[in-house]
């Protein structure tokens, strides 16, 4: 894949793209990696602030960028119906376990980069996006991208780590396991999406291992939901 595809138009950045490939792959599981159901059903709620989460999945055309391991993908199936379910990955191979361990026709794995994604415009419904964001140098670039595949109406589930933590902050101050981590701030988040023809329905931060504690200031995780609400007229 050409690295050219990751250089930044306003940061003037580049993705190391050597650097992830190593780090992905190094996480690749040797058995099905599956998130327990009650943490993927607190994850949607937090998200997307509807206890009946599964209803927004149903008899839609899904697409989810940095799929990783596709730990989430079982659990959705259970609880919803899908009409199609995209799971893509920079690098095909982190989803090589899931590839032959799950056996359903309305899901495809594809290799797909978040900034050039291989499909049409307006080609889905709903675009998933889990932990996936903190790794992109500049937000704008790949919001734009997913509003491109979106159809007017679309959905945009996401959640990723919070920076208004001290620890996630530090963490970013200090150095991490990926060279290709970047901060987010809830601010930059519903200003990048508001610019892209985003509509705001749910954001809120929270916790995930630790369910029992209220979100706040300590919260290490921030998520939404947002709609697409309209697209830019071509240039």
């Amino acid at each position: 894949m050409d690295a050219k595809v990751f250089e930044l138009k306003k940061q003037g950045k580049k993705f190391d793209l050597e650097a992830e490939r190593k780090y992905s792959l190094s996480e690749i599981p040797k058995l099905p990696n599956v998130t327990p159901a009650d943490k993927v059903d607190s994850l949607m709620r937090w998200c997307t602030g509807n206890s009946n989460w599964s209803e927004l999945l149903t008899d839609k055309k899904i697409l989810e960028v940095g799929a990783g391991e596709c730990s989430f993908v079982l659990r959705f199936l259970e609880v919803s119906k899908p009409k199609r379910y995209v799971a893509t990955d920079l690098f095909l191979e982190r989803m090589q376990v899931a590839r032959k361990s799950i056996n359903n026709p309305i899901i495809e794995f594809r290799e797909g980069n978040i900034l050039s994604l291989p499909f049409d415009e307006n080609e889905f419904d709903l675009v998933l996006a889990f932990g996936i964001f903190h790794h992109v140098p500049n937000l704008e670039d790949a919001v734009t991208e997913i509003a491109r595949v979106l159809k007017i109406g679309g959905g945009l589930i996401f959640r990723d780590p919070w920076v208004g933590n001290p620890a996630i902050w530090l963490k970013y101050r200090l150095g991490q396991k990926s060279k290709n981590e970047f901060p987010i701030s809830g601010k930059q988040i519903k200003s990048v999406f508001k610019k892209n023809g985003f509509g705001l329905i749910h954001l809120s931060t929270f916790w995930l291992r630790f369910p029992f504690l209220p979100p706040g200031p300590w919260s290490v995780n921030i998520g939404g939901f947002f709609e697409l609400v309209k697209k830019d007229p071509p240039k």
